[in-house]
């Protein structure tokens, strides 16, 4: 059973959580800690889950209070709350929290929260899992031109030269951009040839959460003629169209870049599974195209993880945002879906259900709760026929 760690300095918090989780108690075992200290010495006796803390705290406060817990046990999910809703409160947590909540935080959300953490940790402790990882020796750290632009985008002094003179260092990378800019996906009102205009177009955050996903789809040398479903173009086509559809959900800047961000990488597993276990994943596929079964399911079944969860690990280790892990790591569950709020894990579920129902002609009836109780005001169908203006009808994903 899971076991869930809760951390506020105020005695009627505390009182009211065990009122609001009571009938939790079949799923997981709630723990209470009414200060920081406190938190630490149980946690260093017992093995805890998820740890949800309160930001303000007398004496240690919760930023401190996470930090300490990712050091010392990077495997626990962790989950800030707030009675503040100000950027720096946000900003100060970022570092050190999978997911931030402010108050009043009804008892749904925060049970949605903690089961989201739960799956996303789950996914990304496995030893299988890291196994396969510790294999990809190409690319040990983040991309070497994604870290370039973070680190050019913290400096306030940057300009948008600066950033020209890091892409075009690379002739491939620079042509990769002006082809971005210039297609249907992007929908931006005029072509250029010119990479400073482009870039402007595009924006440094779209920028850089594109060459991200262009430098991890080139690490893989997959043979496409062994694996035709994933084509590095059809892959791609796939993963913008998501991005796009996920990020357009998204009803807040907060969650709109790392749903374009997750949209794009969450099916980079595929390659990376394609490219370190070859003869068994090429079974995997062939047994998806003869059965009709889902891909997430027989992997699952036959490697005891799946292209999602292996992702999703190295996201982790790249310390990117954890949104972005988090909608890598639940593409493929519903999970991710918030009742009443879309956050980006939720987003690009959404975008890639809808995406791969109208590939495949299908009728998604499973959505249709979802997205009518998102206040979408249109049916999983009716959003289908809308996605042209994201995936253009003659670019097409694969069925898998």
């Amino acid at each position: 059973m899971y076991r869930i760690l809760f951390v506020d300095d105020e005695l009627p918090i505390l009182k009211a959580l065990k009122r609001m989780l009571r009938n939790e108690r079949h799923e997981w075992e709630s723990v209470f800690a009414s200060t920081a200290a406190e938190a630490l010495e149980m946690m260093r006796r017992e093995r805890f889950d998820v740890i949800v803390a309160d930001m303000h705290m007398v004496g240690t406060d919760g930023v401190v209070l996470l930090a300490q817990v990712q050091k010392e046990f990077p495997e626990t999910g962790r989950v800030m709350i707030s009675g503040y809703t100000d950027p720096g409160a946000v900003l100060r947590a970022a570092p050190v929290a999978h997911q931030f909540l402010t108050r009043p935080c009804s008892a749904e959300t925060l049970k949605t929260v903690i089961k989201q953490v739960l799956t996303t940790q789950a996914s990304v402790s496995k030893e299988a899992v890291r196994s396969i990882i510790g294999q990809v020796g190409k690319i040990p750290s983040v991309p070497k031109v994604y870290a370039e632009l973070v680190e050019i985008m913290q400096d306030q002094n940057s300009s948008i030269d600066r950033v020209v003179r890091v892409v075009e260092k690379d002739a491939g990378l620079t042509i990769k951009v002006l082809h971005m800019v210039n297609t249907a996906f992007f929908g931006l009102p005029q072509s250029t040839t010119s990479l400073t205009h482009a870039i402007s177009l595009l924006g440094m955050t779209v920028l850089r959460n594109v060459i991200l996903a262009s430098e991890i789809f080139e690490v893989f040398d997959i043979d496409e003629r062994r694996f035709p479903d994933l084509r590095s173009e059809a892959i791609m086509n796939h993963s913008s169209a998501v991005s796009r559809l996920a990020s357009r959900l998204s009803p807040t800047a907060a969650w709109r870049d790392d749903a374009f961000t997750g949209g794009l990488l969450h099916d980079f597993g595929k390659l990376l599974l394609a490219a370190r276990l070859s003869d068994e994943y090429a079974k995997v596929l062939d047994d998806a195209r003869s059965t009709g079964r889902s891909l997430h399911d027989l992997e699952r079944d036959s490697l005891g993880f799946t292209h999602a969860e292996v992702a999703a690990y190295l996201m982790e280790l790249w310390h990117l945002p954890h949104g972005v892990s988090q909608a890598v790591a639940l593409h493929h569950s519903e999970v991710a879906v918030e009742p009443g709020v879309l956050t980006a894990p939720g987003a690009v579920y959404i975008a890639n259900q809808l995406i791969h129902a109208r590939e495949q002609s299908l009728e998604p009836l499973e959505l249709n709760d979802l997205v009518s109780g998102l206040g979408f005001g249109a049916s999983a169908s009716e959003w289908i026929d809308r996605l042209d203006e994201v995936c253009p009808s003659g670019q097409r994903a694969p069925a898998l």
